[in-house]
């Protein structure tokens, strides 16, 4: 857990000795220091500030953001050493999904194309999955579903039951950490969740507070945000973060990173978007890999959670980064 903010005095005299040039105005070896002072800072338990992490943003020119690479690495080596934490997921439930968010070819609003739809699938394929993904050397698995939320099911539905006595057998018969994607849920349901076994629950915010009307509105950004918050208080880890290249600014970019940060998530998934044919993103741009590689280094910076996760479709990634 980090420290607590620094008195406002002593912030403003940090800002005043770092903000004296902007990135985009120093020289080589001056923007070296100025990195690597913000991340002896991060180590040191410190948080930066807004301006701060904007000015992170502001990092242009291949070499420059080499040394952004630099810096953040050291923030990363010792905030969680050489680790890579292998999550394997399943969607354990697809289609026909109530909720209109732009990126998601599951919505019922604007069903992507070849986009599957299934019910529940059974506890032995579930199993059957996390066996292959423990033999694959993965370390977690995730039960993914499509919906608002299991709180909202009929009382009459049995599936969150039938989710729990699923997590319960990969517990007994496989060495791999059960995780859960399942949408919003109330307290019980956290609790329940964390009785059965799993350790990490899934939620993204998907990007600020600010952008989010922007790209859903069949719910809250607020709604996202009290799930987080059920789930830690029942002692899950939250795996919570975001997707980039959906038209949102730097800024957006930041105050999520902060909301993050402010709710202590353990780890943060930085989403590519995939632009899906059929969702109103369908026709969004991919990021350039330096432009990935940007974001990645700044959320290093400025959500100082545990793990920084890279996602997406793989062979995207790839093909992105060959450009």
């Amino acid at each position: 857990m980090v420290q607590a903010l620094p008195s406002t005095n002593r912030q403003s005299e940090l800002n005043a000795e770092y903000w004296s040039l902007t990135p985009r105005s120093q020289t080589t070896e001056q923007l070296s220091q100025w990195l690597n002072s913000l991340a002896d800072r991060v180590i040191g338990g410190d948080r930066i500030g807004r301006e701060e992490a904007i000015a992170l943003t502001e990092i242009e020119g291949n070499d420059h953001i080499l040394l952004l690479c630099e810096a953040a690495d050291r923030v990363r080596q010792a905030c969680c050493g050489t680790m890579v934490d292998l999550c394997s997921i399943i969607n354990v439930k697809s289609g026909n999904c109530s909720e209109n968010c732009s990126f998601c070819s599951q919505s019922v609003h604007h069903p992507g194309e070849n986009s599957p739809i299934y019910g529940l699938k059974s506890p032995e394929e579930i199993l059957a999955q996390a066996k292959a993904a423990e033999e694959a050397g993965a370390k977690r698995f995730c039960l993914v579903s499509q919906g608002r939320g299991i709180k909202y099911n009929s009382p009459k539905s049995n599936e969150f039951e039938q989710i729990l006595e699923t997590v319960r057998r990969i517990q007994a018969e496989t060495s791999i950490k059960p995780c859960c994607a399942l949408g919003e849920i109330t307290p019980q349901q956290a609790q329940a969740l964390a009785e059965a076994g799993v350790t990490r629950y899934n939620h993204n915010l998907e990007s600020s507070e600010k952008f989010y009307g922007n790209i859903v509105t069949s719910h809250s950004w607020d709604d996202r945000v009290q799930t987080v918050k059920n789930i830690k208080a029942a002692g899950i880890q939250a795996c919570t973060g975001g997707i980039i290249g959906m038209g949102e600014s730097w800024e957006d970019r930041v105050d999520l990173a902060l909301a993050l940060r402010e709710l202590e998530v353990e780890s943060v998934p930085i989403n590519l978007l995939n632009p899906r044919e059929g969702t109103p993103l369908g026709g969004a741009p991919v990021l350039t890999h330096m432009k990935r590689s940007r974001r990645s280094l700044f959320f290093a910076y400025s959500s100082q959670s545990k793990f920084c996760d890279m996602q997406g479709d793989g062979k995207l990634l790839w093909e992105n980064y060959k450009r």
